[in-house]
């Protein structure tokens, strides 16, 4: 009895022995098992677990489609700057991606979004705007300024084109870019920067030219896009002095200005952001009686959004032209002409019959009219003279509206385009006033010998682009965030 005992006993002993190895065995091997990746089981680890552009992985394992069958490391890295090279794991291989990064790839990872961290913005100073690089950047190039005038002259010169000036006794001054009504719906979409350097310091001749501008800028504000944002190079030259560079297709949005510039700015911002035409016409030129157009002008193309340049005038935005304003333009040339022949014929007695139909004193001032009118004879040297027989003296033949059942806040009015036989929607816009002499009339403007203020030819008017440059102007903004 008691040997049973003893060897039940023992035989007890050695089954809890052997329980508790099986216990530490089943501990330990679960220890392991929690520190090993899952992937390594099956032959690929990922450390960024798949495809994740936007962050720096390192993969282990096999390369698919390689010779190789011992396992190595491969890094995410950047072939180019917009360029990433992916590695991740399936079915037990590493595979590799080229993934095209957006916003361009830095250390082996795609960048989330634009980003300047690195880059040296010391030279470009943010005025207006968010700098949201999905905006317009309309960028100030100082030409011709040291460092001082950049810091006080070029910066005043900019918010008077920015602001305007309150009180201003010239009219194109008190008006500001961001006062008018488009762009102030489209202010969220508008960053405005200037280089605090000036760009002939980098240039190989005294006069930059576009591609050095360009280049300059691009340096300083390495954000810059050519086809989406703006350059004006801001030179220290004629005072008033701005154009736009012509871009049939506006893939460069470029505009030279200076100091006192004022609301010209706004003009050649049209021409370079919209494509938008001339509306004016150069002082003289008429339409013929028989034809509007000439064989060699442009139907289309180019400045057409706001110049109704058909081949049919006045259909663009209205149903043609009213026959009855027709007739009465027709009367109203031939006496033109005829003032014309008479002056050179030296007809004292068709002068005195033709002379009180002219509008002498829009011309010289309302007080000389009489005078001038009864005293004025042959004097071939007289400086009045070209002024005698022009559109502004011939009755309101140049503001006539030939449109018939034209759209809202519209009409057919001669003069668009420049040179020229087109017309215009408005009587007169921030784009032009019909004859180009008047322009200075309405809004006044700058020389190098200081402001000139004239009396405006249309007290009512507002610096403003008409509904057909806004509307054109509004498809460009539409393409931006």
């Amino acid at each position: 009895m008691k040997k049973r005992l003893v060897i039940l006993l023992a035989l007890l002993i050695l089954l809890l022995l052997f329980l508790n190895s099986c216990k530490i065995t089943g501990e330990a091997y679960g220890t392991i098992k929690t520190k090993i990746s899952p992937n390594i089981g099956r032959g690929c680890y990922d450390s960024d677990q798949g495809i994740k552009e936007f962050i720096k992985g390192t993969t282990f394992g096999i390369l698919a489609n390689s010779k190789i069958s011992t396992s190595k490391k491969y890094v995410d890295y950047c072939k180019d700057e917009i360029t990433l090279m992916e590695y991740y794991c399936r079915r037990n291989k590493v595979y590799s991606k080229e993934i095209t990064c957006d916003f361009g790839c830095q250390d082996g990872a795609c960048l989330e979004e634009l980003s300047v961290i690195d880059v040296d913005l010391s030279s470009c100073e943010l005025l207006i705007g968010d700098g949201n690089p999905e905006h317009l950047d309309i960028i100030f190039v100082p030409s011709g300024f040291n460092e001082q005038n950049i810091q006080t002259t070029v910066k005043d010169e900019i918010n008077t084109i920015i602001s305007g000036v309150d009180n201003s006794p010239l009219l194109g001054q008190q008006t500001g870019f961001l006062d008018l009504s488009i762009i102030k719906e489209n202010e969220d979409k508008i960053n405005i920067y200037l280089v605090v350097e000036d760009v002939k310091s980098s240039c190989q001749t005294d006069n930059c030219n576009l591609e050095e501008v360009t280049a300059f800028s691009l340096e300083k504000c390495p954000f810059f896009e050519i086809e989406k944002d703006m350059l004006v190079n801001f030179k220290n030259e004629e005072m008033g002095m701005a154009y736009a560079v012509y871009s049939e297709n506006l893939t460069i949005k470029y505009v030279i200005a200076s100091p006192g510039v004022g609301t010209t700015f706004i003009h050649e911002f049209g021409h370079a952001f919209a494509g938008l035409n001339e509306e004016y016409f150069f002082s003289g030129i008429l339409f013929s009686e028989e034809k509007f157009y000439g064989a060699n002008e442009q139907p289309s193309g180019w400045g057409s959004a706001n110049c109704d340049l058909n081949e049919e005038p006045c259909t663009q935005w209205c149903e043609g032209v009213d026959e009855n304003m027709y007739d009465f333009y027709l009367e109203k040339r031939n006496l033109m002409l005829n003032c014309s022949d008479i002056l050179d014929q030296q007809d004292e007695i068709s002068w005195q019959d033709i002379c009180p139909n002219l509008n002498l004193g829009e011309v010289w001032g309302v007080e000389k009219e009489a005078e001038t009118c009864a005293n004025l004879t042959w004097y071939e040297t007289s400086i009045y003279k070209k002024n005698v027989c022009t559109l502004n003296t011939i009755g309101p033949l140049k503001n006539i509206n030939f449109g018939i059942n034209c759209e809202e806040n519209t009409g057919c009015y001669f003069g668009c385009g420049g040179g020229m036989n087109a017309f215009r929607s408005s009587l007169f816009s921030i784009m032009g006033c019909g004859d180009i002499d008047d322009c200075s009339d309405i809004y006044g403007y700058a020389s190098p010998g200081g402001i000139v203020v004239v009396e405006p030819l249309f007290p009512e008017a507002i610096p403003d682009f008409n509904q057909m440059g806004q509307q054109e102007i509004q498809k460009q903004f539409e393409k931006y965030s």
